[in-house]
């Protein structure tokens, strides 16, 4: 059959190691990141009524990119992101063509406002979860132009 010297050894391991790295990575991205982050939960006093905090936070998270809004209850809203997480990029580029598929990794992240009325003009917010820095952005304006 075929013989192979010292040199052609090292190329076939490394062909099955980019394979063996590849196919790990392809399997870690469609399971998700295994870690798991305690949210934390900040809490701050606006003026308003809580109806009209939770309009004005709805229009603001609206203009932010891939962030999907939703009410859950009538006193809470709650922005979704997706995006592809920086291992997945490095992953791609590094080991390109067959590194593709790592941007196929995708991570979600929930980040939830609830609004309580305290007094006739002043509502607590309460966050907790993961925003994206544009959700962020967006919260923070409210925040300061009701302050």
């Amino acid at each position: 059959m075929f013989a192979l010297g010292g040199n052609e050894w090292l190329i076939v391991l490394l062909i099955f190691g980019s394979l063996a790295v590849i196919v790990s990575l392809f399997i870690l991205a469609l399971r998700g990141s295994t870690q798991s982050r305690t949210p934390s939960i900040t809490a701050v006093r606006v003026s308003g009524s809580a109806a009209d905090v939770l309009r004005d936070l709805q229009l603001a998270v609206a203009g932010c990119r891939n962030i999907a809004v939703r009410r859950d209850t009538a006193d809470s809203l709650t922005a979704r992101w997706h995006f592809v997480p920086v291992w997945a990029i490095a992953v791609a580029v590094l080991f390109f063509p067959f590194g593709l598929i790592a941007l196929l990794a995708r991570k979600t992240t929930d980040g939830t406002v609830v609004i309580e009325q305290q007094s006739d003009q002043v509502c607590l917010m309460r966050m907790g979860g993961e925003f994206s820095k544009d959700t962020i952005r967006a919260v923070n304006w409210v925040i300061e132009s009701r302050s």
